[in-house]
């Protein structure tokens, strides 16, 4: 990308030759023009770019002539819409019992066995949630680490009802996102800390209709202290009906 930029700024008429060659490989470079490409080490001795380079010009120029231009080669992935304000009060104690109820559901699946053996997984719900990361606005998200689920995303912050585990949740998968009303919201990614995702927005409990899931921005989020306290109350007062 820096040698097309100093290319279509410096000595446009390279920039333009190399353009329609990776167009067109048939096409004839004019006069020095190669030499000059393969300094720049974008084409082989043969005369051609890597087939890499040439998906790159490809997907990195727009227009023809005159009129071609450098644009971005990476289609930058949208972001979910994100609310800036707050709307689920934190004594909300329905919603707060909605949520243990989910992490129920989910561990209950873990005493079920597959043709691979039984599931594990290592219990947190006696754990508070995470105010630091993925309070919403509203509703929940769950979101799933290395194929089994992990957390929800809450008014509360995040909540990492399950840590490690084995087995296989894949047979089981199609019927809790079903009970769930799952809705895909961020696929699975890679990175070089680990496989994390897919977060789904949760829709339902079975019979029970769930609020819209909605993200919030970080900027909005209720404090440390005030989440804190409020997460303690509701636990108590959950412990007390249960």
């Amino acid at each position: 990308m820096l040698s097309l930029s100093s290319l279509l700024e410096k000595n446009p008429i390279v920039f333009y030759e190399f353009v329609i060659l990776c167009r067109d490989s048939a096409h004839r470079l004019f006069c020095s023009t190669g030499e000059l490409l393969r300094d720049l080490k974008l084409i082989e001795q043969d005369g051609q770019p890597h087939d890499a380079i040439r998906l790159v010009v490809l997907a990195a120029i727009e227009g023809d002539k005159l009129e071609m231009k450098l644009v971005s080669p990476v289609i930058e992935e949208e972001k979910p819409q994100q609310a800036t304000e707050k709307k689920r009060k934190l004594d909300d104690f329905e919603l707060y019992t909605l949520i243990r109820h989910i992490a129920d559901l989910i561990l209950s699946y873990a005493n079920k066995g597959t043709e691979n053996g039984r599931i594990w997984v290592e219990d947190r719900r006696k754990e508070g949630s995470n105010p630091y990361y993925n309070q919403t606005a509203d509703g929940l998200f769950l979101e799933f680490y290395y194929g089994h689920p992990s957390k929800l995303w809450t008014p509360w912050g995040e909540w990492e009802f399950t840590g490690s585990g084995s087995g296989n949740w894949e047979p089981f998968l199609p019927e809790i996102l079903e009970r769930l009303g799952a809705e895909l919201h961020e696929p699975e990614r890679h990175s070089k800390m680990g496989v994390f995702g897919p977060v789904y927005a949760l829709r339902k409990v079975d019979d029970t209709v769930l609020p819209d899931p909605i993200a919030l921005d970080n900027k909005a989020y209720d404090s440390y202290e005030d989440v804190n306290k409020a997460w303690k109350k509701l636990t108590e007062k959950y412990r007390e009906v249960v």
